[in-house]
């Protein structure tokens, strides 16, 4: 899905193994061809996307 600037896209907190005290989000991009399985996505550099540099190609 795509976002724009201001959207919510994950809370902080401090569960895991981080210990106590320790908040952090954790996020990731990655492509699909199957939304049901968002989790097998192929990983994609976020470094150029947070820039601004444009969507990752089909």
């Amino acid at each position: 899905m795509r976002l724009r600037q201001g959207d919510t896209i994950g809370y902080v907190g401090d569960t895991g193994n981080a210990g106590a005290g320790n908040y952090h989000l954790h996020f990731g991009i990655s492509t699909t061809h199957d939304q049901t399985q968002y989790w097998e996505g192929t990983p994609t550099n976020p470094y150029p996307l947070l820039r601004g540099a444009g969507a990752p190609r089909q």
